[in-house]
């Protein structure tokens, strides 16, 4: 009978902890964890709080699981980006005997000279040029309605085509002083020795008339001083028109890139001023991105009307087509046009394009609405030079011997 009543006391006692080993474990876990409010789970004043707290723990854990798991997944199949890098794709295992040339863009500052402007038969053209370069579509408006009268001077100069106010009004191609690689003069060398028109284009932009540099792409060169191509210019900055010598910056802005790719590297170029040596080291990358790994990247966008696809040529076309489809014309036809876009002569220009072309700059440099304006995909193959300025004044002996 003793026997029976010492066993007896043990058996409850064994079955509660037995039953009750989870909580106790979870307790000891609550206590001894860094993780802030897990311990108020049992400690909490009343059974309501203790619930709360174990509710808003187990939401929160299960939050950063799924979190986790997510972001594992989507590293796992859809890396950011895939890119192979190619300095030098010389189809040989030695090292190349030369490396491909950019093409460089020199656009001038000033768009349209003073000289030009001051000339006697542009007096309508100043006019004009001055009222609109001011980007000022209220005084614009003003200008368009003196087009309507044919008894008005402005009348007479309604269908000179804006693009040929810019060609004629820009620099001029002897503005390039120099062409040089390795103490020889670019018209001696033997990219261009079958036709020396071509170590420089004039281009029309929308910034301006620019020169277009080794615009076939034929020169070649060597690594660092050796193989160096050297540029002069000479910027007229005494022949600036009025709106441009009040700007902050005179000069010409330089761009880098492949020939097969126009006047949508302007936007990122370089801006050089007057009077100071500038030495650009490049560097040349071919990117490759995989189109199974970036939804961005269309493999059918090869070409378009401003050379080689890329995202800023994909802007500026996108820019004509909003332009073109207001107005029926763009400022300035794109370099690869084929007859699919007409220059808006002076009068369309200042009564539509240059308010259709404010309203899609707006549109466009708004970060919320950029993307669905002009919806551009990512280059899957893109040709790019990157480019590491330093720079130094010219010094007045050397400056005295150009003269």
């Amino acid at each position: 009978s003793s026997g029976i009543n010492a066993e007896w006391p043990l058996r409850p006692g064994v079955m509660k902890i037995t039953e009750m080993s989870w909580v106790r474990d979870f307790r000891e876990f609550a206590n001894d964890t860094s993780a802030h409010g897990v311990k108020y789970i049992f400690e909490g004043p009343y059974k309501l709080v203790k619930l709360l707290f174990l509710v808003t723990w187990l939401g929160l854990s299960i939050y950063a699981c799924n979190v986790i798991i997510t972001s594992v997944i989507t590293y796992v199949q859809k890396p950011t980006s895939t890119k192979f890098e190619v300095l030098q794709d010389s189809g040989m295992t030695d090292k190349p005997e030369s490396i491909k040339f950019p093409t460089i863009s020199v656009c001038s500052m000033n768009k349209v000279k003073k000289s030009f402007l001051d000339a006697g038969d542009n007096v309508l053209l100043k006019e004009y040029y001055e009222v609109l370069d001011q980007y000022d579509v209220a005084k614009a408006e003003e200008l368009a309605a003196r087009f309507e009268d044919p008894e008005d001077d402005m009348y007479q100069i309604k269908d000179v085509l804006y693009e040929d106010l810019i060609e004629q009004g820009g620099p001029n191609k002897d503005r390039l002083l120099k062409c040089q690689q390795r103490g020889q003069y670019c018209n001696t060398l033997k990219a261009f020795e079958n036709n020396v028109d071509r170590i420089s284009v004039m281009e029309n932009s929308m910034t301006g008339r620019c020169w277009r540099v080794n615009p076939d792409g034929e020169l070649q060169g060597k690594m660092g001083d050796y193989g160096s191509l050297k540029l002069m210019f000479w910027a007229d900055v005494q022949d600036y028109s009025t709106r441009s010598a009040d700007t902050e910056n005179q000069g010409f802005v330089v761009a880098f890139h492949d020939n097969g790719t126009y006047g949508s590297s302007m936007a990122s170029g370089f801006l050089m001023s007057p009077g100071t040596y500038y030495k650009a080291d490049l560097r040349r990358k071919a990117e490759i991105r995989r189109k199974d790994k970036i939804e961005s990247c269309d493999v059918s966008l090869v070409a378009n009307t401003y050379g080689s696809y890329n995202e800023g040529s994909c802007a500026l076309e996108c820019k004509d087509k909003a332009i073109h489809e207001a107005c029926g014309c763009v400022n300035v036809v794109p370099p690869l046009n084929n007859g699919k876009y007409r220059s808006c002569n002076l009068e369309e220009w200042v009564k539509c394009g240059l308010k259709a072309y404010r309203s899609w700059y707006d549109d466009y440099t708004n970060p919320d609405l950029s993307t669905k304006i002009c919806p551009c995909s990512t280059a899957c193959e893109e040709i790019r030079y990157e480019a590491q300025i330093s720079s130094s004044s010219v010094s007045p002996a050397f400056a005295a011997g150009i003269f």
